[in-house]
């Protein structure tokens, strides 16, 4: 998350440490959360953990 914090707060919503807040009546930015679920695919592809160390 930290990779797209100021991007998401940008776009109107909240982070935490390791989550995207979206209010539940906002629309959803698909374009950036598609970013980041590509981000993540490409950035664990090796890791056999869960969590990021």
């Amino acid at each position: 998350m930290d990779s797209y914090r100021n991007a998401i707060t940008a776009a109107g919503d909240k982070t935490t440490k390791m989550l995207w807040q979206v209010a539940f009546d906002a629309p959803i930015n698909h374009k950036l959360l598609a970013e980041i679920i590509q981000y993540n695919m490409t950035t664990k592809q090796t890791m056999t953990t869960f969590w990021r160390p």
